[in-house]
C-alpha cells in the first residue's frame, strides 16, 4: 500500500497514478513521466486501483527495456475488460486508444449520483441514449467532434419529442446539450495526459439551437376551414370544446383561459391577472365576445369566486401542474382527430387568427395590442396608456370569422 501511495498524487479534484520513466528508457517511451488517472477523487478507490496500473505501467517499461515478452503485459493484453470499471477503462484506453461513451457515461453517473438528484441523472441518461441511438452503442468519445455534435442537435430540432408528436421545447434542447457537455467536461477533467488533448465539442452551440428552434416554431393561422372543424367536431372533453371558443373569441393565450377563477368574469370582461415572462402587457381585461356570451354565464352561474371556471380540466402532473398543460395535451390530441396535421398548428395559432381578423376589420394595432396583452411598439408605446374601454369593446366586438366558421359556433 505504501509503495502505491508514493505514486498518488491529486490532480484537478482526480487521483492520478504518477511515475517517472527510468532516464535510459524515456527515449523508447517518449516522455519522463507517465500519469494516469485512477478515475476518481476518493484516496480509498485510489488505492483500490493503483496497483493494476502500477503494473500495467512497469510492463511497458519491461518491454521498451529488452523488447521481451512480460508476463504482466500478456496478460493484460488477454484480459477481458469490464468497461463498467474505471481501471479497466483507462486500460482499453491505452490498449485500443478508444473511449466508449456508454461505460464512461455509466461511470460518470455513479461518480455524480451521490451530489445530484435522480431526476437529473435520467435527464443525463436520457441525453447519453439519443446520442447512442445515433451513433451506435460502440460509439466512442473520440468520434464526435464538433461537426458529429452539430449534426446530432440539428436532428434533434427536427425529430418530435417523446409523446412522438410535439417537437422537442427549447428548454428540452438546451438540457440535451448541456448534459452532453456535463459529460465531456468531467471525461476531459480526468483524461491522461498522455492521450491528444480532447475537446468539448458541445461547447457553441447556443445559438444554432436558439435560431433553428425560432424557424421551427413559427406559428401559422388555422385557415377557415379548419376553424370550422374545430368547433364542429366533438372533443373527447367537453371542457375543450369551450375553451377552444373562448380562445377563438377572445385571443386570450391557454394558460389565461385554464387559470381564470369565476371572480376574474365580471362586468363582462376577463380580468387577466397575471404577467408573462415576456411582458407586463399581459394583465387586462378582455371584452367578452357575444358570440360566447351564453358559453360564459354558463361556466360562472352558481359558482363561488374562487371557484375554477374549467374545474373539468385537471391539473397536469397528478394535480400538481397547470390545467393549461392539460388542455394543450388535449388539443393536440384533438388535431390530430381532425386531420390536422402541422405542427405548427397549435392552440397559440387561435391568438394569430383573432389578430390577423380585427386587422381585416379595420380594428388599431394599439386596439389589437391591448386586446391580446402584446406590448406596444415604438417609443409611441412608452407614453400610449392603452385605448379606452369603449373601443376594446367595440374592437372584441367586431370579431367575425367567414360565415362557414360563425356558422359553426
Amino acid at each position: 500500500m505504501a509503495h502505491a501511495d508514493r505514486h498518488l498524487r491529486i490532480k484537478r479534484n482526480r487521483f492520478f497514478v504518477t511515475v517517472w520513466v527510468p532516464l535510459k528508457l524515456q527515449s523508447k517511451i517518449g516522455r519522463k513521466v507517465i500519469e494516469r488517472t485512477t478515475g476518481t477523487d476518493s484516496l480509498s478507490e485510489a488505492r483500490r486501483r493503483a496497483p493494476a496500473i502500477l503494473a500495467a505501467i512497469q510492463s511497458e517499461f519491461k518491454k521498451a527495456r529488452d523488447g521481451g515478452s512480460d508476463p504482466v503485459a500478456e496478460a493484460m493484453s488477454r484480459r477481458v475488460f469490464d468497461l463498467a470499471d474505471p481501471v479497466d477503462i483507462g486500460l482499453a484506453r491505452i490498449r485500443s486508444g478508444e473511449t466508449p461513451i456508454k461505460s464512461s457515461a455509466e461511470k460518470w453517473y455513479e461518480e455524480i449520483g451521490a451530489t445530484i438528484s435522480p431526476q437529473t441523472i435520467t435527464m443525463h441518461k436520457q441525453s447519453v441514449g439519443l446520442l447512442l441511438a445515433q451513433f451506435g452503442s460502440t460509439g466512442t468519445v473520440e468520434s464526435i467532434d464538433r461537426g458529429r455534435a452539430s449534426t446530432f442537435l440539428s436532428a434533434l430540432i427536427k425529430q418530435p419529442g417523446r409523446d412522438g408528436k410535439t417537437p422537442r421545447s427549447r428548454a428540452t434542447l438546451r438540457r440535451i446539450k448541456s448534459s452532453l457537455s456535463s459529460l465531456w467536461e468531467w471525461l476531459i477533467e480526468g483524461w491522461p495526459e498522455e492521450r491528444p488533448a480532447l475537446e468539448n465539442p458541445w461547447r457553441g452551440h447556443g445559438r444554432k439551437l436558439k435560431d433553428e428552434r425560432r424557424d421551427e416554431e413559427k406559428r401559422l393561422a388555422f385557415s377557415d376551414e379548419q376553424l370550422a372543424q374545430l368547433l364542429q367536431g366533438e372533443p373527447e372533453q367537453a371542457g375543450l370544446a369551450d375553451v377552444i371558443r373562448i380562445g377563438m373569441f377572445s385571443g386570450m393565450r391557454v394558460s389565461e383561459i385554464c387559470d381564470r377563477k369565476v371572480g376574474d368574469v365580471r362586468n363582462g370582461a376577463w380580468h387577466v391577472t397575471e404577467a408573462t415572462k415576456k411582458t407586463q402587457a399581459a394583465k387586462r381585461a378582455v371584452p367578452i365576445h357575444p358570440a360566447i356570451a351564453k358559453l360564459v354565464a354558463r361556466r360562472v352561474k352558481g359558482k363561488a369566486a374562487d371557484d375554477p371556471v374549467f374545474p373539468d380540466i385537471p391539473r397536469a402532473d397528478k394535480g400538481k401542474g397547470k390545467r393549461n398543460k392539460t388542455a394543450s395535451k388535449w388539443f393536440g390530441r384533438y388535431a390530430d382527430s381532425l386531420e390536422i396535421k402541422d405542427k405548427r398548428l397549435v392552440f397559440h395559432s387561435l391568438r394569430h387568427n383573432v389578430y390577423t381578423a380585427l386587422g381585416n376589420l379595420g380594428v388599431a394595432p394599439r386596439v389589437r395590442d391591448s386586446l391580446l396583452g402584446h406590448k406596444g411598439h415604438g417609443m409611441a408605446a412608452t407614453y400610449d396608456k392603452g385605448p379606452d374601454w369603449s373601443l376594446r369593446k367595440a374592437g372584441m366586438a367586431s370579431l367575425r370569422y367567414s360565415k362557414a366558421v360563425m356558422d359553426a359556433v
